[in-house]
C-alpha cells in the first residue's frame, strides 16, 4: 500500500476525520487530504508529525506492501493491533493462538497420514 492508503487506514482506525488528524498533527487539512490521495510527498518533518499524532511506527505508516515480504506485513499488523484496547488485544491474541494450534494439528495429522500411508503399501 502507498503512504496515502496507510495514512487513511491509520486515521480511520482511530475514528478520526481528516480534520481531526490535522488538529492532532499540526499538518494542514488540505495537505492531509493531498497526502491521502498520494498527490504529494511529505517532508520528513511532516512524517514525524503524523507518526506522533497517529502513535504508530514508521514501518506502519511508510510500508508499501507490494515491496516487502509477509513478515514485514505481519509486523505492521501487530503494530496496529497494539493500539487496540486490552480487551480487543485479547481477542486478537486468542484468534492467533487458536489458528496456530489448528495449523499445528493439521501438520501433525498430515505427517501421520504420510507415515500410515507408507505402511499400507
Amino acid at each position: 500500500m502507498s503512504l496515502g492508503v496507510n495514512l487513511k487506514q491509520l486515521r480511520q482506525e482511530k475514528g478520526w476525520t481528516q480534520g481531526d488528524l490535522s488538529k492532532a498533527s499540526g499538518v494542514k487539512l488540505g495537505h492531509v487530504s493531498r497526502l491521502e490521495r498520494d498527490d504529494t510527498d511529505p517532508k520528513l518533518s511532516t512524517i514525524y508529525k503524523l507518526l506522533e499524532a497517529l502513535d504508530c511506527s514508521p514501518d506502519t505508516l511508510l510500508m508499501d506492501e507490494n515491496q516487502v515480504g509477509i513478515s514485514a506485513r505481519m509486523k505492521a499488523a501487530f503494530d496496529r493491533a497494539d493500539n487496540l484496547v486490552d480487551e480487543e488485544k485479547e481477542i486478537v491474541l486468542n484468534i492467533i493462538d487458536k489458528y496456530c494450534t489448528a495449523a499445528g494439528m493439521e501438520q501433525l495429522m498430515e505427517s501421520k497420514r504420510f507415515i500410515i500411508g507408507v505402511g499400507k503399501k
